[in-house]
């Protein structure tokens, strides 16, 4: 068998507009809709993406709308049979808690994403009630870590 024969899953994609006022090419090459992403999909051989709405992180240019974007994304992942969704949860936001109990329980959302750079929380702040959400509703957590706000070893604190 040979690896271009193999399907993959991709477990970390992002849809929607990048903005960060430090670099119009960034901006460009971070932003993309869900059709592109579709059409990457299908040029690297993968069969599902999850992903995670780029509206949900706070960005230095504007301010993020984690319930807006989770919306979007539930809607654009029920419309695609390859396409899953990672609900964002943020700690200042609890309406994205009530969003993730009604929505993982959906077979198109695979989990919670949590930010801690992007939403610019320590985890060791936030990430008791996180993980203790996550556990009660046994959901799989998928996180960004190695910066200051998520160290390694901040999270078994």
């Amino acid at each position: 068998m040979l690896i271009k024969d193999v399907k993959a899953i991709d477990v970390h994609a992002h849809f929607g507009e990048y903005i960060d006022p430090r670099s119009k090419i960034i901006n460009k090459l971070c932003s993309s809709d869900i059709e592109y992403v579709l059409d990457c999909q299908k040029k690297a051989n993968v069969s599902f993406t999850v992903v995670s709405p780029m509206e949900a992180f706070e960005l230095p240019a504007k301010n993020c709308d984690p319930v807006r974007a989770n919306d979007e994304a539930s809607v654009i992942a029920d419309n695609y049979n390859e396409v899953f969704q990672w609900i964002v949860v943020h700690p200042d936001f609890e309406e994205t808690f009530r969003q993730a109990e009604k929505r993982l329980a959906s077979s198109k959302c695979l989990g919670m994403k949590i930010h801690p750079e992007m939403h610019a929380y320590h985890i060791k702040e936030h990430g008791k009630k996180l993980i203790e959400f996550a556990a009660k509703h046994k959901a799989v957590v998928l996180t960004h870590s190695g910066q200051e706000n998520s160290k390694p070893e901040d999270f078994l604190e």
